[in-house]
């Protein structure tokens, strides 16, 4: 009952994604940087400690200031970046450390979304015969993370095919 729960809730966040890119006539590949005004951001490359990817700090005007490490590699700055914004599109406050998992949980799939949209993934895959390798290099997202999304879409992109669940 609770993983239906989680899967209904991720299909909702998927489609405020979805929706933001529609409404704000954005195209993949995502210019993540680009895009900071639209969520009243500010972004920050830095020099962080290793085991921080990023933070997002609201400001008192109302704005937001998204910290990014600029050690990791550009795939991985340009997700975080993205799960950020999430943070900010979905209202999460960071309080208590198991709302925190349940909110990273949250953030990812939108960050997701934004960067590798479901629906030109598999046009992409079904019409084109795009592989990981390309998506990865097409949507500027990491190997892992492409299949990742084409295991979560039950397609093979390698052979083309959707995969039977």
């Amino acid at each position: 009952m609770e993983r239906l729960k989680a899967a209904s809730r991720n299909a909702t966040i998927r489609q405020l994604a979805v929706e933001f890119l529609k409404n704000n006539d954005i195209y993949a590949p995502l210019d993540v940087v680009g895009i900071a005004h639209l969520f009243g951001a500010h972004i920050y490359f830095g020099n962080l400690p290793l085991s921080v990817d990023g933070f997002t700090l609201s400001l008192k005007d109302g704005d937001f200031l998204i910290g990014i490490n600029s050690f990791q590699p550009e795939t991985r700055r340009r997700f975080t970046i993205c799960h950020e914004y999430s943070h900010i599109a979905l209202s999460h406050n960071k309080i208590a450390d198991p709302v925190i998992e349940e909110i990273d949980r949250e953030a990812d799939v939108f960050a997701a979304e934004l960067l590798m949209p479901s629906g030109l993934i598999r046009h992409l895959v079904e019409k084109f015969q795009f592989t990981a390798a390309a998506l990865s290099y097409y949507f500027r997202v990491s190997k892992p993370a492409i299949e990742i999304k084409l295991k979560e879409l039950n397609l093979d992109a390698e052979r083309n095919i959707k995969v039977a669940v």
